[in-house]
């Protein structure tokens, strides 16, 4: 696996069982609609879920090629945090298997062949139907009913540092502080477990921005099946 997160933040085989509506969001957006989403893509979401902790794991419904090597062939990446009382979640870690093209084009040498069979979602890959799924699961089913979510942006290496804080801008997260080795910064430290930069995000913001880019996903993905259907016919 492949770890370009918090050291950061799919057919549904199971909800937890204290979903309940919460904030609405502007978009058709919800765990029923990534379950959709998924579906399309030969994917499966499973959710597993222990009060305000989660984890939620995006699987492929079809073997890929070199796959089974692993321990979980059809895992592609999975992300993982919990919630707090004082009303923000804690984005842990998002991570995909290297050849899934999370970083980027990996299509060449040995991996080509099972990074030209992984699902496509548009631009933003899968990276965005997980983070979609994990935001709904948040909106759905936290037991604190959590409006806010932060991330801590790693600083392992400048430029991948700058990266990440760019991708996480295009998702909606804005920047709260950064955190070092000062003396200042060690409460957070202490908590996330290294030097970044912390950024936060409205959970309904966060739905409401990239909600409806997952729809466009669904859209261009039905409008294939369309027209392969005519093809066919």
């Amino acid at each position: 696996m492949h770890s370009f997160a918090c050291s950061l933040p799919l057919a549904l085989l199971f909800l937890c069982s204290s979903c309940a509506s919460s904030v609405v969001a502007p978009s058709e957006a919800s765990l029923t609609f990534v379950n959709k989403v998924a579906s399309k893509l030969n994917c499966k979401l499973i959710i597993k879920a222990t009060g305000p902790a989660y984890r939620l794991e995006l699987h492929s419904l079809k073997l890929l090629p070199g796959s089974e090597r692993h321990d979980q062939p059809s895992l592609l990446g999975y992300s993982d945090g919990f919630t707090l009382p004082t009303g923000a979640v804690h984005l842990e870690s998002i991570q995909f298997r290297r050849y899934t093209g999370y970083w980027g084009n990996s299509g060449r040498g040995r991996q080509s062949s099972r990074y030209a069979a992984v699902p496509r979602a548009g631009s933003y890959g899968l990276g965005l139907l997980l983070s979609v799924a994990v935001f709904c699961w948040i909106n759905e089913c936290d037991p604190f009913g959590c409006k806010r979510a932060q991330l801590l942006a790693i600083m392992d290496e400048p430029k991948q540092h700058e990266i990440l804080v760019r991708y996480y801008r295009r998702l909606g997260f804005k920047p709260l502080r950064t955190v070092d080795d000062s003396l200042g910064s060690f409460p957070d430290a202490l908590v996330w477990g290294g030097s970044g930069t912390l950024m936060e995000v409205e959970v309904g913001q966060f739905l409401a921005l990239n909600g409806p880019k997952l729809e466009a996903v669904l859209s261009t993905l039905e409008d294939a099946d369309d027209a392969a259907t005519g093809i066919c016919e």
